[in-house]
């Protein structure tokens, strides 16, 4: 460029376009001699540098490769892959991370076609160089494509023992059987469950899988044993092929873990010992837990030799347990390298598993606890063996270790075989322990002996309490029933052993025949209570109570129940289960008296109680009081027994809560809710202040359509204007509290937030109509609420006088529609104004801080073609509905009168309805109203507006013939969503926040403490609420849930960033329904993560937290890294050039043309 600048000052400008056109020539023809092998090298050094280069490059590079490669060049390379990836020498890559096989292998699966790997490769390089889930991938699209794993289940058929071809090549099955060892390794039992319950030969091999896989071991024992029975059966005559196999393979295996799971330890240590050394692994794993030490020394010889080095860890572990326990020789030297070594090997194993933590890392995490609680027991050993049995040091390190182990206990998820091991582990050493002290006199070492003792029946009675919890009753009895054989247990233990048996018998009351319920209530019956506490006693009866109950002795249940309170009257359980029991007869017959004595019950056993254990009876109280009569009766109740209650158990119900404050029974629970919003004030304030907002819209539409009513009728003139409650709400009256249409928050609010509202009136009242105003109205209603505006600077204070006069001025048109005129609130709206008043006094900065935060998010509103888009895909959503209830004539559907009156109100109002904003309600500021206005008058003089108002209106006009099918209202409305999202999308994506609201921008922890919306919804273990600690400075504008949202990012006091969506609905039912939804979601995933079954999967609803700051206008929490089916779904039609709809349409069309030719 500079060689041009000076040619150009010669005046030579065509010698330097020569000049540069040769040094483009002479840079070509360098090129020439530039080979691709110094650009590799040169490539290959950079990827020696970097590993991600290196990674990146051959995944890229090889799959463009092997498509430039011929047919017969790629048959070639294709027979050298499989050696070259299995040979030996890459077995030092095991455990390299990232392992060059594994990159190696990832090119290989992006290869179109891909080249032909045996499926055994697949599973072994998947297995050793870390390549699980391409293996599976590989492996599951080859069973689609070859037929083995059809798209649809098929019922496996019924297998006689006569074999075909097919089932005699023992290679045909081989991509199924590395699949399931894959899954197998990876613990992904369900996909296991699925792939056999398809392949599997023997019905009752798919019976028993369902079974394990619900966790019922004892039915699935059952099949396993007829299936081996029925196989013996039909083999007794020829031989098996080898394609069945894998599954006698199964059986063996399955039967061994169920028979773990139930706890048969001896069958299972007798049936290893049967097969002559075949399966020491077996010996080792059950041996220990009979004290067979001689059985597990000789599995010890024989399985280290061929023992793999997956196991190793294992079997290091297990030699362990024989070092320090085989009582004939004690090797405590060696226990401490089998346990560094089997530290090291299960490391190594973490590395080889998939870096996200899943399944696949449990029995690695349970192997570290084992390997844990093998160095505390090797300690105690270490003491007793150097004559430590008497010092002080070695006393306060046992009580460490077992007060260690007693809260380091497994999860509720883990299988139950783990608590065995565990449990059963301890036992070994409190027995040790106990029978060292044995010969002791001492007084100190007779207590610690007892100290033992306890912690040995507690573990007992532990694993037959998770065993109860786990379904596994015979289980839970077995373990019970061992505690007898521990001399001189606790009365403590003895209690809480015949509790555990007591609620196993409940459980098991609805399977037990009548006789088994009579032997089990002569065992409650005949237990001695003369040595437990009154506290005992009285839980005891209220157990035997429950038992009597479910056998249906009604009159002995609450005989039993009355006597456990007389016990111990503050004892919440004795309450909780009389309560169950009342309840369950006002079930029957909704007696009023015993749903007081019910409701009196629960009110007692939720004191003192966490929130978990309360959360059950409260759900029921707030639904008994649905039956409740019309003096309240029931609500009176709650009122005078809430007090004991803590107000935090609350406050997931605060939603029921106001839906009964505006039934009749809110007289009652008014004080209830104040109590709750004394402690958590931000809980109650945006739904109280939701509900307000929504009662006073629906009482001044009422008052419209009476107003209207009246001037249609001859004598509305002189009617007076409507005085009192709607029919619909409480008969109570509140003379004293007027409610002015323009619609003040009355005591809600102080003096200048009434003068906001006051001025926010008049702009809801003149915006009835404002999509069909002329622009002259439109600047009257700016000069009404500019001069509003002026007066609040100016300090005016005569807005509360306005209102309270304001019933009293007489109406010189009162029968004239859309007029306003003073109507009385009812006694629902005045008690959430005492609410909200109440909430004021007490956290006036609280209140002043979220009024601040609702008032700027009229900033977040959309402008007037995204709430036309919004509009039109909730109209297009509404006739797809409408058009699949009447698909049966498809050409002769037309659309609802709704849909009508619907699609009249878009064309009258066209993206800037006013009456439709949650802001222009009630409950914004003057400010607030301008901007709404000014955005209305700047849209009114938008030419492009204009032409496309008028250009909608004309579509949209249903005079025209054809205009009333739904299907051609459809295409149409499909047409306008793609005009406006294209509008949209043409549009910035962010915007800053210091640009629109200031007070959002400066907000932080100094301004208030606000916690993050949303955190009140869900109960939390600990009382920790994250508080905002400011709002991010960029605001992104997206699309979520069919429309043009605004994305706000706010900062917790604790660092992490929460993204939230500002959402604007018109459809107030049905918002408030999805909050319900939502809600139910949440107390579902509380039930969900405390079965056995779904915690182990990890199975919960993604519930976002949503909070509703005004009737139309709902905060929604996001998660930026997740995204929706339908989404994907959409990119991918965008991306094959298709409409998401397409689909849709094509179905309505074939209907129409069947149809249509019969």
């Amino acid at each position: 460029m500079e060689g041009m600048d000076s040619d150009r000052g010669d005046g030579s400008g065509s010698g330097a376009l020569e000049k540069l056109a040769t040094k483009l020539g002479a840079f070509l023809s360098d090129l020439r001699v530039v080979q691709s092998q110094q650009y590799l090298l040169s490539l290959a050094h950079l990827c020696h540098a970097d590993t991600q280069l290196a990674y990146d490059t051959w995944v890229n590079l090889f799959p463009q490769l092997w498509g430039v490669l011929s047919e017969r060049q790629r048959q070639a390379l294709s027979g050298e892959l499989s050696p070259f990836m299995c040979s030996g020498a890459h077995v030092t890559q095991m455990d390299s991370h990232p392992s060059t096989i594994g990159c190696f292998l990832e090119g290989v699966v992006r290869c179109k076609p891909q080249p032909v790997i045996r499926s055994c490769i697949l599973k072994y390089l998947g297995k050793t160089h870390n390549f699980w889930h391409g293996s599976a991938i590989m492996l599951e699209d080859r069973a689609h494509s070859s037929g083995e794993l059809p798209v649809r289940p098929k019922e496996p058929p019924p297998y006689d023992g006569n074999y075909s071809e097919q089932i005699l090549n023992p290679l045909k099955h081989e991509t199924l059987e590395s699949l399931s060892e894959l899954y197998a390794s990876l613990s992904e039992r369900d996909l296991w469950a699925g792939l056999w319950t398809d392949w599997c030969r023997f019905p009752e091999t798919a019976v028993a899988i369902a079974y394990e896989g619900q966790g019922l071991f004892e039915q699935a024992q059952e099949s396993y044993e007829k299936a081996i029975r029925r196989a013996r059966e039909l083999h007794n005559v020829s031989t098996a092929p080898p394609s069945v196999l894998p599954e006698y393979k199964l059986w063996e295996e399955h039967w061994c873990r169920c028979s773990r799971e139930l706890g048969q330890w001896e069958i299972l240590n007798e049936f290893g010992k049967s097969q002559n050394g075949t399966n020491p692994f077996l010996v080792l794993e059950n041996a220990w837990r009979v004290q067979d030490w001689s059985a597990m020394k000789e599995a010890s010889t024989q399985a280290e030799p061929i023992c793999s080095e997956n196991y190793s860890a294992r079997l290091n572990l297990l030699r362990g347990f024989l070092a320090l326990c085989y009582p004939d020789e004690q090797r405590l030297n060696a226990v401490e390298k089998l346990i560094e070594a089997a530290s090291i090997q299960s490391i190594k194993q973490w590395r080889r598993l998939p870096p996200v933590v899943s399944h696949a890392h449990t029995p690695l995490l349970q192997l570290s606890q084992q390997i844990m609680e093998l160095q505390e027991a090797t300690s105690i050993h270490s003491g007793l063996q150097s004559g430590g049995l008497t010092r002080q040091a070695f006393q306060t390190e046992v009580k460490t270790i077992f007060k260690t182990w007693k809260n380091r206990l497994p999860n509720l998820s883990d299988d139950l075989s783990h608590w065995s091991d565990i449990f059963s582990w301890r036992q070994l050493h409190y027995k040790h322990l106990v029978k060292a002290y044995e010969g002791s006199t001492q007084v100190d070492q007779s207590n610690q002996a007892m100290v033992i003792v306890h912690h040995s029946a507690s573990a007992i009675i532990q694993y037959a309490k998770v065993a109860r919890k786990h379904q596994l009753h015979s289980v839970c009895l077995d373990s019970l029933s061992k505690i007898h054989s521990i001399p001189s247990v606790p009365v403590l233990d003895c209690f809480q052993k015949i509790r555990q048996q007591v609620k196993c018998y409940l459980q098991m009351s609805g399977m037990m025949e009548a006789a088994e319920l009579q032997e089990a209530l002569e065992v409650i019956e005949s237990t001695n209570l003369k040595y437990f506490t009154k506290e005992m006693i009285a839980e005891f009866m209220a157990l035997k109570g429950s038992f009597l109950a479910q056998i249906g002795r009604s009159e002995d249940a609450n005989k039993a129940f009355s006597a456990a309170v007389q016990l111990h009257d503050s004892l919440v359980k004795a309450w909780a289960l009389w309560g169950d029991y009342l309840d369950q007869l006002f079930a029957k017959d909704r007696n009023l008296t015993l749903g007081v004595s019910a409701l009196t019950c629960y009110l007692h056993a939720c004191r003192n109680q966490s929130e978990a254990k309360c959360r059950k009876y409260l759900a029921r109280i707030i639904w008994m009081l649905t039956y409740d009569d019309e003096k309240g009766t029931l609500a009176e109740v709650v009122d005078k027994y809430y007090t004991g209650i803590a107000p935090v158990h609350w406050l997931p119900w605060i939603p029921q809560l106001l839906t009964c404050l505006v039934r009749r029974e809110g007289t009652h629970i008014l004080n209830l809710l104040c109590s709750v919003g004394k402690a958590y004030p931000q809980a109650i304030y945006f739904p109280i202040r939701t509900l307000y907002l929504t009662l006073k819209m629906e009482q001044r539409e009422k008052h419209k359509a009476d107003q209207q009513s009246k001037a249609s009728t001859p004598s509305a003139g002189s009617a007076h204007p409507l005085v009192g409650p709607s029919p619909s709400s409480s008969s109570e009256q509140v003379p004293s509290e007027p409610m002015d249409t323009g619609g003040s928050m009355g005591d809600a609010m102080s003096g200048a937030t009434q003068l906001k509202i006051q001025a926010g009136a008049v702009t809801l009242q003149g915006s009835a109509n404002v999509s069909e105003a002329s622009l002259t109205q439109l600047a009257t209603l700016q000069a009404k609420i500019t001069a509003m505006a002026s007066q609040l600077q100016k300090g005016v204070t005569g807005t509360s006088t306005m209102s309270a006069q304001a019933p009293q001025e007489p109406s010189t048109s009162a029968g004239t529609p859309g007029e306003s005129a003073p109507i009385r609130a009812p006694a629902s709206l005045w008690r959430c104004s005492r609410i909200m008043h109440l909430l004021r006094d007490l956290h006036p900065t609280l209140l002043s801080a979220l009024e601040g935060i609702v008032d700027q998010m009229i900033w977040f509103r959309e402008n007037w073609y995204e709430e036309l888009l919004r509009q039109l895909n909730e109209g297009l959503a509404l006739c797809q509905a409408s058009a699949f209830e009447n698909r049966t004539d498809v050409a002769n559907a037309r659309i609802s009168p709704e849909m009508t009156q619907f699609v009249r109100k878009l064309v009258s109002t066209f993206g800037i309805g006013l009456e439709q904003s949650g802001l222009g309600g009630s409950g914004a500021g003057p400010l607030s109203h301008e901007a709404l206005a000014k955005r209305a008058q700047a849209a009114a003089q938008d030419p492009a507006f204009q032409r496309l108002k008028a250009q909608f209106a004309n579509d949209f006009d249903f005079s025209s013939p054809g205009a009333k099918r739904l299907h051609t209202l459809m295409a149409k409305l499909k047409r306008w969503i793609k005009i406006l999202e294209l509008k949209t999308k043409s549009l910035q994506k962010s915007f800053l926040l210091e640009d629109r609201c200031r007070f959002l921008s400066n907000f932080s922890l100094a301004t208030a403490d606000v916690e993050i919306p949303g955190e009140y919804l869900m109960p939390k273990p600990m009382p920790y609420y994250v508080r905002i600690g400011r709002f991010m400075p960029r605001v992104e504008i997206v699309q979520k849930h069919n429309s043009t949202v605004r994305r706000l990012y706010i900062q917790g006091d604790n660092g992490k960033i929460y993204p939230y969506l500002v959402l604007n609905d018109t459809q107030v039912a049905r918002c408030r329904s999805e909050e319900r939804v939502l809600q139910l979601f949440n107390m579902i995933n509380l039930l969900l993560d405390k079965e056995k079954d779904t915690c182990s999967r990890h199975l919960l609803f993604s519930v976002p937290r949503v909070v509703a700051v005004s009737p139309h206008m709902r905060l929604v929490e996001d998660n930026t890294t997740n995204t929706t089916l339908s989404d994907i779904f959409k990119q991918f039609c965008h991306g094959q050039g298709l409409e998401w709809d397409c689909v849709l349409v094509q179905y309505y069309d074939r209907l129409a043309q069947i149809q249509t030719h019969g």
